[in-house]
């Protein structure tokens, strides 16, 4: 399957829903969306992404949609108000709707007045999330009493229509037995090293305690493409994106897209060090047989979703060599 992410840090609202109309159109089966209040790209641009996603769902007729992902961090959303929103759109349109969940950046917290806390207590607010959000989907009326939430007599009267897949985030290994417990979709970082020996036995090893069938449980591993007929324009669309995925998961106190800048004269050289660490997801190219060996690459792993940011200087050439070379390549 083909998945992509909409990236919010690039583009205002209204391109965003007709990239989602070419995805459909060249055969993407999930366009994912960012939902953070800052961007990471210092564009001048982060819609809310639940406010596209309904008109993105409205003109599109076959593609799942979902945000990836959502954090209850900082207050920005209760649970239950979460589970809702996720059922009225299960309800307008059944069975395209994927809920995403993670465990959150800085850059959702910190704006919002929030401190950003620390891990354990970012994984325990991720579990009272699912736990509400699964006991509202399926029970008449709710009592929790957590650490960071709470419901009293809490009912939710639209109810899903079908069952809502949900995705975690997980790139670690305790994140990833909780996904295991609870996830139908781990979004996982395709490092194969990694994959083998922390989060893939981490998902099984949650699976089980959850009395789940292992197998039950897809793999999603992104790949971030630039693709141009120029390589130098090809690079430098990716290197603003490589600084600013690699900024969110490893600078602590990321907070404002402004300080790419700062963060990019800190790594001096080294932004253009193809081999660091800044590029290990990503495929700078001008041909399409370059993405198709590194996808291959992916799908060794055991990735059955590809998640797929088109960071190329035009995005919808981008989409049009999915569309004719790629996508066909995987399911003709």
């Amino acid at each position: 399957m083909f998945s992509h992410q909409l990236t919010y840090s690039a583009w205002e609202p209204a391109t965003l829903i007709d990239i989602a109309l070419h995805l459909e159109d060249a055969g993407f089966d999930i366009v994912f969306n960012e939902d953070h209040f800052h961007p990471y790209l210092p564009r001048n641009t982060c819609a809310c992404a639940w406010a596209v996603m309904p008109i993105i769902l409205e003109k599109t007729k076959r593609v799942k949609v979902g945000p990836l992902v959502t954090t209850t961090l900082g207050g920005r959303y209760h649970p239950a108000v979460i589970a809702q929103m996720a059922a009225t759109l299960d309800n307008l349109f059944p069975g395209r709707f994927i809920l995403g969940l993670g465990t959150g950046e800085d850059m959702q917290t910190v704006p919002l007045g929030s401190p950003f806390p620390k891990y354990p207590e970012r994984l325990q607010n991720l579990r009272e999330t699912v736990e509400i959000i699964k006991r509202l989907w399926t029970e008449d009326i709710v009592t929790y009493e957590g650490k960071f939430w709470s419901l009293r007599a809490a009912t939710l009267y639209t109810k899903p229509k079908g069952k809502i897949p949900i995705l975690i985030a997980a790139h670690g290994p305790k994140t990833a037995v909780f996904a295991g417990e609870h996830a139908d979709i781990v979004d996982v970082e395709p490092i194969e090293d990694k994959l083998k020996k922390e989060i893939i036995p981490a998902i099984r090893e949650g699976a089980r305690r959850a009395g789940r069938d292992p197998s039950e449980i897809k793999l999603m591993g992104r790949l971030i493409v630039s693709i141009d007929k120029n390589w130098e324009k090809a690079f430098n669309a990716a290197k603003e994106w490589a600084l600013g995925h690699y900024g969110i998961y490893h600078k602590r106190g990321f907070v404002r897209p402004e300080q790419i800048r700062e963060y990019e004269r800190e790594l001096g050289e080294k932004v253009y060090d193809l081999k660091s660490e800044l590029y290990a997801f990503m495929c700078i190219t001008t041909k399409a047989e370059d993405i198709i060996r590194e996808l291959e690459r992916v799908k060794g792993m055991g990735i059955e979703i590809f998640l797929i940011l088109n960071c190329s200087p035009d995005p919808l050439y981008g989409v049009k060599v999915f569309k004719e070379e790629i996508i066909p390549c995987f399911k003709g």
